[in-house]
Order: structure tokens, then C-alpha cells, then sequence
């Protein structure tokens, strides 16, 4: 209990902070290419609560990340290209479902922490948005919580193994959640 309250107080922090961005909204129109973003090697990496910023920043420049769209890959990119800087070795598990008779392709990408115990947490967001929206509530600011707290017990000694997964369509009925459940 003593080791899981740190990251709990580190939650509360972030999401505080999350809560007093006040930039202005970029252009949704066009996208920042993923080449020009910057995780977590940004001098706010050294002090903690700011890692979260520049995350919920360069994931929301991506633009609107509606499931199956281009931006949505950009997206996962991301979260992949962060989760190897900071020392996991990700993958990447690509899905489709139908909607209607409509074909949406999306990815979970996993990234595992590995513990004493067989027993697992699962630690998840989902990374796309909603039409129209940047999703900075809804869920960049999600997922970089997920990857701050990656990034914190990395080099932990943990109980439990980790698996930390960022869920692609999510604001489709939670695709993504239920492909990595049927791939279980």
C-alpha cells in the first residue's frame, strides 16, 4: 500500500493540472506531422507534474483522432514512439470490426511491466477522439496519465506485472477494448 500511494497522490496532481491548460485550441484542419513532436524528452520531463502537459499538447495537435482515420494511426504511433523512449518494448495489435457495412481497421498498443506475480493490472485509455473534438479531455489527458505512470514504474520493482494498453476506437462502443478482450 505504501508503494501504490505515490502514484495515486501523482494521479490526483496531474489530473489537477490537466484542468488548468488554457492554451488555445490548435487548427484541427491540419495535422502536426508525428516527426515534430516532442514525448517526454522536453526539459518538463525533469519535473514530473509537467510531463503531462506537453503530452496532452502534442497529442491534440495531432488533431481529431476518429477511429480508423489517419490521425488515429499518427496517434498510436505516438504512443508507441513514447512507451520505447521510455524503455518498453511495445506492440502494436492491429483489429478491424465492421459497423454497418463499414470496415474500421484500428490498433491497441500494449506495453508490459512485468512483476513477481503472475497476477496482472491493467492500466488502459483510449487514444482516438470524437468527431469533431480534439479529445484533450476525452482522452489524451487520459492517456498521458497512463504514460506518466509507465514512464514512473519502469525501473520498479512491482507485485503485479503491468500491462499498460492504449485502446484505439474507443468512441466507437469500445471497439478496442473488446478486441484485445477477444484476443485474450
Amino acid at each position: 500500500m505504501k508503494r501504490i500511494l505515490p502514484f495515486f497522490l501523482l494521479l490526483l496532481i496531474v489530473l489537477n493540472g490537466c484542468n488548468a491548460i488554457g492554451t488555445a485550441a490548435p487548427d484541427v484542419s491540419s495535422p502536426v506531422p508525428v516527426a515534430t513532436l516532442v514525448p517526454l524528452g522536453t526539459p518538463a520531463a525533469k519535473y514530473g507534474v509537467e510531463v503531462a502537459r506537453p503530452l496532452i499538447r502534442d497529442f491534440t495537435n495531432i488533431g481529431q483522432r476518429v477511429a480508423g482515420s489517419e490521425r488515429e494511426s499518427q496517434a498510436a504511433q505516438y504512443v508507441f514512439d513514447v512507451f520505447q523512449a521510455i524503455g518498453y518494448s511495445p506492440e502494436i495489435q492491429p483489429f478491424t470490426e465492421i459497423v454497418g457495412d463499414t470496415p474500421i481497421s484500428s490498433s491497441n498498443v500494449v506495453a508490459i511491466k512485468k512483476g513477481f506475480s503472475s497476477q496482472e493490472i491493467i492500466v488502459g485509455a483510449h487514444y482516438d477522439s470524437a468527431a469533431g473534438a480534439l479529445g484533450a479531455d476525452d482522452n489524451a489527458s487520459g492517456v498521458a496519465v497512463m504514460l506518466e505512470v509507465a514512464k514512473l514504474v519502469q525501473s520498479a520493482s512491482t507485485l503485479y506485472t503491468i500491462r499498460f494498453i492504449a485502446f484505439g476506437a474507443g468512441e466507437n462502443d469500445l471497439m478496442g477494448s473488446y478486441a484485445y478482450l477477444n484476443q485474450m
